[in-house]
């Protein structure tokens, strides 16, 4: 036979399972109980809505930028970096690519007009001689826009 600890340990169990599945019922009723679910539903119209000063732009066209980055006696040092679990640095350095660069390209093609380079994408490619010589081509895309300077609605 069942001792009372038990017997007692097992109908608390249901009664826990009990509550947490009687709580996700509905209430058919529509009475207000427990829970905070009613039968009614309300539907709301939907609106497009922008962020409150949100500025409106015109894309003038696509920029693509090729620039190269040169590194002479570069040395590791471990457990410093995030990826690789190395980092390497370079006595002598120059070159690469800054958002300057894409944006006085992008300027260059369309004009003054041009306020800002959005959608930007970067890729390289690498060549090196061991840690000596390091050579890299990176290659940026973005569009160029216009921001309009009229008062948003």
């Amino acid at each position: 036979m069942i001792n009372k600890k038990t017997f007692g340990g097992i109908l608390c169990i249901v009664f826990v399972f009990g509550l947490f599945l009687s709580s996700c019922a509905s209430n058919p009723l529509g009475v207000a109980s427990f829970g905070t679910s009613t039968t009614k539903k309300q539907s709301f119209d939907r609106k497009q809505m922008d962020l409150i000063g949100s500025p409106k732009y015109t894309i003038l066209g696509p920029v693509l930028v090729e620039k190269k980055w040169h590194g002479f006696v570069g040395f590791s040092i471990p457990g410093i970096g995030s990826t690789p679990p190395f980092d390497v640095f370079y006595l002598l350095q120059w070159g690469g690519l800054s958002y300057i660069d894409i944006l006085e390209e992008a300027k260059r093609l369309y004009g003054n007009d041009v306020d800002a380079v959005i959608d930007i994408n970067i890729d390289h490619s690498n060549t090196s001689l061991l840690i000596f010589y390091t050579n890299r081509k990176y290659t940026a895309s973005g569009f160029a826009v216009k921001y309009s300077r009229d008062e948003v609605e």
